[in-house]
């Protein structure tokens, strides 16, 4: 059977480019589908955790003790994607990574012990990565083919999958609808959209544009990269692990206010992400990952400076609309790299929200958490801002 690029050849020309360009928005579409589904998957556990731990009796530590096994499995999944990647494909990582999470994820439900809750989540974390770097590898072969950026919208797919997953969780808990039967769906459903989708997702081996190779080649470029990686998991992990602690501990904000630092990072960074291809595509990726951190290391500092919940609220604002950018940027940077630029930079941003939740507790616990904050995340912002020329690509 002929393939799309085997009829549009035969076609005439104005057929040829319409067929073609209506393949390449297929591809787009279908590794946004992709995003969606990853985004949903393991934020609809999120709301589900206290059932989770009373229903084991753990201790809030015990809990989050298990939960670090999502960050082991996906530091493990994305140092294993430099071998997988070249072997299997994009399209066979991101879609198989997509299914085996959607198979892991109800299995929370029913684990029994800590240690198999731990062990659950470690195969979340493993399936997790194995699906990151599939879809975004996917996902700058699209963009390649597009011959515009369309990653930034990609990941704005994939935060509103976080929110519509979380949407999902809340519900089922407040209609006190069973663990089990609530993940089960849910995972269902995502599978059935994944396998939908599956023809229109484009294949690619992550070797970039350089030279092919199955390892990824240790350059100055890719150094930097990494490093920045770091820096932009620090910055985003602190308004989902602080924020509310903040708001509560250090502005007097009541409980009804403690989730608002978070809600508008996330609904800040959405927004910036649908418009964000459009600004770098005039702009250009250093210019906005640049003007970004400095927006958002300015914007933190000034609140943790003034207090206030407001303000507050405010700055985490400014943090999601700063960083909205980055990893669109840092991927599409990493993609054009020889050997396995992508899964070498997820690995560091695996390591990066593994390590910040504990570096950031242990200085607040020695000081206090607005100065932990002034002082590990604000120049990291700052840093996204002095070291964003790591995002240039070639044209």
């Amino acid at each position: 059977m002929p393939d799309v690029s085997d009829l549009a050849r035969s076609a005439p020309p104005c057929r040829r480019r319409a067929c073609l360009a209506g393949h390449v928005q297929r591809e787009r579409w279908s590794v946004s589908a992709l995003f969606l589904t990853n985004g949903a998957l393991f934020a609809t556990v999120l709301p589900r955790l206290p059932q989770v731990r009373d229903d084991l009796g753990l201790t809030d530590g015990q809990l989050g003790l298990a939960l670090l096994g999502v960050g082991l499995g996906g530091l493990a999944g994305s140092i294993a994607t430099r071998w997988l990647l070249p072997t299997v494909g994009s399209r066979r990582l991101a879609l198989g990574g997509t299914l085996a999470l959607a198979a892991s994820v109800p299995l929370v439900a029913v684990a029994p012990t800590q240690g198999v809750l731990l062990l659950v989540l470690v195969a979340v974390g493993l399936a997790d990565a194995l699906t990151d770097v599939g879809m975004n590898v996917s996902g700058v072969e699209a963009q390649r083919r597009l011959g515009r950026p369309v990653l930034g919208s990609m990941h704005a797919v994939w935060s509103i999958g976080a929110v519509l997953g979380g949407l999902a969780g809340t519900a089922a808990a407040a209609l006190r609808v069973p663990l089990l039967v609530h993940l089960a769906v849910v995972a269902v459903a995502c599978a059935a959209l994944c396998l939908a989708v599956r023809p229109g997702v484009p294949d690619a081996d992550g070797a970039g544009t350089g030279e092919r190779t199955g390892t990824s080649r240790v350059s100055p470029a890719l150094v930097l990269l990494c490093g920045l990686a770091v820096l932009a998991a620090l910055v985003e992990d602190a308004p989902a692990s602080w924020s509310a602690i903040y708001l509560v501990d250090h502005t007097g904000a009541g409980p009804g206010t403690a989730g608002l630092g978070y809600t508008a990072f996330m609904t800040a960074m959405v927004l910036a992400r649908l418009v964000s291809d459009r600004v770098v595509g005039r702009y250009g990726a250093v210019a906005v990952v640049r003007a970004g951190g400095l927006a958002a290391g300015t914007a933190l500092g000034a609140a943790l400076l003034v207090g206030g919940a407001v303000p507050a609220v405010l700055a985490f604002a400014v943090v999601g609309l700063g960083a909205a950018a980055v990893f669109p940027a840092m991927i599409t940077a990493a993609g054009a790299l020889p050997g396995q630029g992508v899964a070498a930079m997820n690995a560091a941003t695996r390591v990066g929200f593994l390590v910040s939740p504990p570096v950031v507790g242990r200085v607040s616990d020695a000081t206090s958490l607005p100065l932990a904050l002034g002082v590990l995340v604000v120049p990291a912002a700052l840093g996204l801002a002095v070291a964003a020329g790591a995002v240039r690509t070639p044209r």
